[in-house]
Formats: C-alpha cells, sequence, structure tokens
C-alpha cells in the first residue's frame, strides 16, 4: 500500500514528465544522510566510499533551494534523527522513497510516461541499457561512470550538462554523485529533467532485486504501510 504522499509526488512526477514541465528529483535517504552526518563509512551497498568533498557536495545539494527542485529526506519514523537533521536545514521536503515504495503500483506507468522522449542515462558499464528497448526507451546517449567510487570522476563528469539537449530527462543511477548532479544540473539549465533514482532500474538493468521489488518488505506507517494502518 502507498502513503497518501507517495501517491501524490509519484503521480505528480508523472503527470510532469508526460507535459513536459521541467524538474529535478533527488533522493537523500539513510547512506547519504549517514556520509552528511560525518561518518566515514562507506555506503551504495558498499560501492562509494566517504570523503570531505563528497560531504560538502552532498551537504550543497540538500540545502539548495529552487523551484521544481525536489529533494527526498528519509522517513521520520525509519530514521528519526537523520529526518530532524534534514528538517533543520530545508523547508520544503518530500519522501526519499517517492520513487522505490511506488515501483510495484508505478512502474508501468512511469515507464510508459518515459516514451519517445530523449533520455540521457549516466550509468556505469555494468548495467545492461539494451534490456530497456523492451520498454521503447531511448538508450542512445549514455554517460558512463565506475561501477564504484563514481564520484572519482565528478569534475569531469559536470561538464556533461553543456552536451545534453534541452528538453531532455536525464536519468541518474550513479550513487550519491547523481544527488549532486541533479542538483547542480538542475541550477544550470532547467529546461531539463533529472531523476537520480539509484537503484530503481536494477531489476531491469542487472537483473537484481531489493525488498522494494517485492511485497516482502518492512511495512512503515509513515512511509509504507500496510493495509490494516491505512483503514
Amino acid at each position: 500500500m502507498l502513503s497518501k504522499e507517495h501517491l501524490h509526488y509519484i503521480e505528480l512526477f508523472i503527470k510532469n514528465i508526460n507535459e513536459n514541465i521541467h524538474f529535478s528529483y533527488g533522493h537523500f535517504n539513510d547512506g547519504e544522510m549517514s556520509i552528511i552526518m560525518g561518518s566515514n563509512d562507506p555506503i551504495s551497498r558498499g560501492d562509494q566510499k566517504s570523503s570531505s568533498e563528497l560531504r560538502k557536495k552532498l551537504i550543497t545539494s540538500l540545502i539548495f533551494e529552487k523551484e521544481n527542485y525536489f529533494v527526498g529526506i528519509p522517513c521520520a519514523l525509519c530514521h528519526k534523527f537523520q529526518r530532524l537533521f534534514c528538517e533543520l536545514l530545508r523547508l520544503k521536503n518530500v519522501p526519499a522513497t517517492v520513487f522505490h515504495h511506488t515501483k510495484l503500483t508505478h512502474l508501468n506507468a512511469f515507464l510508459d510516461s518515459l516514451k519517445n522522449k530523449r533520455l540521457y542515462w549516466v550509468v556505469s558499464e555494468s548495467k545492461n541499457l539494451n534490456a530497456m528497448k523492451k520498454y521503447e526507451l531511448d538508450i542512445e546517449n549514455k554517460i558512463i561512470v565506475p561501477p564504484k567510487n563514481a564520484f572519482s570522476v565528478y569534475e569531469t563528469i559536470k561538464h556533461e550538462i553543456d552536451n545534453i539537449k534541452e528538453n531532455s530527462i536525464v536519468l541518474l543511477l550513479c550513487g550519491p554523485l547523481g544527488r549532486i548532479l541533479a542538483q547542480e544540473w538542475f541550477d544550470k539549465k532547467d529546461n531539463v529533467t533529472y531523476l537520480c533514482i539509484g537503484s530503481y532500474f536494477d531489476s531491469i538493468l542487472e537483473n537484481r532485486t531489493y525488498l522494494y521489488d517485492t511485497e516482502n518488505h518492512n511495512y512503515c506507517f509513515s512511509c509504507s504501510p500496510n493495509h490494516k494502518q491505512l483503514t
């Protein structure tokens, strides 16, 4: 089941894509917030190591404010202290799991909204973009990053924004680097939509599934309620 907040935002985002209303979405969940709050442990399932420079960039992207720039932050129940920390820094927030917790219900609608759009994929070579052909999605434009420690190419990849055409959609599947680019690129070129959705497409691109791909995830009254919690 979906919370009302998740349902509102996933339907808003799909509507915006269908109507060519450009926006940017970057989600800061427990991993990104742990780095922001001082942890030196790797995140993104071990694929991204922490650093002071990464921390500074993430903080900048977290607190950035602009119309149609949406920042996803952790659940108030699942990650209480991280949520409170975010709310001290920003006034406007959306759930960090807007896409992930609505995948079972809205994947097809999201894929349909991407058809006939010019897409740019910021991904590693480990992700098989050919698997998206059956959904009739554009896979011509790829910006390749390392599968581990993608932030290491930040200084080079940040200039790719100059090559991205207006009225396109950029799909950022590159860990914490995606959160940074979703903010910086939208600030520089806001006639493009940027979607930082992390592992969302892993079930298609890498044949890897997670709890949010199934009905076996943990229920939470705030971010992922079951039927009884909604009645």
